[in-house]
């Protein structure tokens, strides 16, 4: 009895193409993965997972593994992978520890999919410390600089070409007779007609600060 088995070997061959560039793809990714099951078990992990949390993947793949510090309430946990599995893509920020118990801010992603014909959840994991420092930093920047622009005994605004104010400081208000920077730009739409006795002396200070990027005195 003879059978043409060319479909199926095609299919078979397909199929391991297929999981073969799934392979790749989840070895060299930079992020790090990590396949759970229903019950929370790693099933899978890639060694960019393994570099972010100082583990060996041994350590890893069979267990309930959890290093982001928010999951380590089980409560959180499971309610969080609950609702990957039922189909919702998920995502929070936490702090982390490594194995060696160094802290790094990460942020997670689930996304639920189908593997062995089973419900599961793909974790991608991402470590944002460079990115929480430089926001940080950012911030800190910003409350030096409002601490400034407030406090200044001198009037600093800025405004558009065409005389809108954007910004105004306290000095700035007091000093144009405004009993707030939020009246004086509620109440002036116009710099150059409303402030300047001569409008047209700025459009020259515009037309100087054009020539030479700056203009004083």
């Amino acid at each position: 009895i003879g059978r043409n088995i060319t479909e199926q070997r095609q299919a078979v061959d397909a199929l391991r193409a297929s999981e073969e560039q799934y392979r790749a793809i989840f070895d060299a990714t930079s992020d790090g993965l990590n396949l759970r099951d229903a019950e929370f078990h790693v099933v899978d992990a890639n060694p960019a997972y393994a570099r972010m949390t100082g583990y060996t993947l041994e350590e890893i793949i069979g267990r309930d593994f959890v290093t982001t510090l928010s999951l380590r309430d089980s409560k959180v946990a499971r309610d969080l992978h609950a609702r990957a599995l039922a189909g919702e893509a998920v995502r929070i920020e936490s702090k982390a520890m490594r194995k060696d118990g160094t802290l790094f801010d990460c942020e997670v992603h689930g996304v639920p999919m189908s593997y062995g014909g089973k419900p599961h959840v793909l974790y991608i994991g991402r470590d944002i410390t460079a990115r929480k420092r430089a926001e940080e930093a950012r911030l800190e920047a910003e409350r030096k600089y409002h601490a400034i622009f407030d406090n200044a005994v001198e009037g600093i605004f800025q405004s558009t070409p065409d005389g809108r104010l954007l910004s105004v400081n306290p000095a700035l208000a007091r000093m144009c007779g405004y009993a707030s920077p939020e009246q004086i730009q509620s109440e002036v739409t116009d710099l150059g007609r409303q402030l300047y006795v001569d409008p047209q002396q700025r459009h020259r200070y515009q037309q100087e600060m054009e020539r030479k990027g700056a203009v004083s005195n």
